[in-house]
């Protein structure tokens, strides 16, 4: 066992009867191993060191600890569908280890002997492939060492913008930073669907996935109704906060989108961003009488009768 290394590789071959284990400074084949009869495995192993001081004259006693990890723990902070994660060793090799993820829990990869790997992933089987990353392993888990990457829910369909982030060592965190929410209550007008250039969105239960570039580029929102065909609206995302008009067949619908900070303790430490469309005035009613509502607009006369 090499203790003088932080972190050294380790190799596991698994064969009928029982496994192998090998410590090494680098992957080597344990003895007897059959590739035939069993995959490798790699791990890393962290070396700690601990020394506990005892009463004089009596030397401190040292503990050394060796910590098995997998040489790559990935997290998928993507609030919806199954994460498919597909991972190669960096060193080339032409082989890919899939995994599916469901949201909001990890996996942990025993594919890569050095300090590099390749990842791509998609959002469900249907959807396509992301391009590939090509990530250290050892990398210091600042802003400059993530990378974007398109998720893609349906072959064809929009893709929404993705973040890989290294969180720590062998560590990295799959996530959307934007999300888009509707709580205005269209669902009884009918329903909405979000498109960029005439791609959906993906989205599920409500929610949807948006591109990285949707403060800059307009973002088609599009009602679509039982009786009077489809409403669209197309605007760029707020950073923060706007108002607009939306026509329909109920009446012109003033609506606003603010921009919200998602609690990072509720997707696995990723910081994001939902974007949420409500009415641009809501009135509630606490007391515990009915009340007759009328809202007279510029110019409207007052003989209107209560909604």
């Amino acid at each position: 066992v090499m203790l003088d290394a932080p972190l050294a590789p380790v190799a596991v071959a698994r064969k009928r009867g029982g496994s192998c284990v090998c410590f090494s400074g680098k992957v080597s084949e344990p003895f007897g191993a059959d590739d035939s009869q069993g995959e490798m495995l790699h791990f890393r192993v962290d070396v700690i060191e601990r020394s506990n001081p005892l009463p004089e004259p009596t030397e401190p006693t040292t503990f050394t600890t060796l910590v098995l990890r997998p040489t790559l723990t990935l997290l998928n902070a993507v609030p919806i569908k199954n994460l498919i994660v597909e991972c190669a060793n960096g060193e080339g090799v032409a082989r890919w280890y899939p995994a599916t993820i469901p949201k909001m829990t990890g996996h942990n990869f025993y594919c890569s002997s050095s300090n590099r790997a390749s990842l791509r992933a998609k959002l469900d089987e249907e959807g396509a492939w992301s391009k590939m990353l090509n990530i250290r392993l050892d990398a210091p888990p600042t802003s400059a060492s993530s990378q974007t990457l398109e998720l893609s829910a349906v072959r064809g369909e929009g893709s929404a913008g993705g973040l890989m982030e290294i969180i720590g060592p062998a560590q990295v965190r799959v996530c959307c930073p934007l999300w888009f929410v509707e709580r205005a209550g269209l669902s009884s007008l009918g329903t909405l669907r979000l498109t960029n250039e005439d791609a959906i969105l993906p989205s599920a239960d409500g929610l949807s996935l948006l591109p990285a570039d949707c403060f800059d580029d307009p973002i088609e929102m599009t009602l679509h109704t039982e009786h009077s065909g489809q409403m669209r609206q197309r605007m760029k995302m707020p950073p923060s906060h706007d108002t607009f008009s939306w026509k329909s067949s109920a009446g012109r619908l003033n609506m606003c989108l603010q921009t919200e900070d998602v609690a990072p303790a509720g997707v696995l430490g990723a910081r994001c961003k939902v974007l949420i469309l409500r009415p641009r005035m809501m009135v509630t009613n606490s007391s515990s009488k009915d009340l007759e509502l009328c809202i007279f607009g510029p110019g409207e006369k007052t003989d209107k009768k209560p909604a």
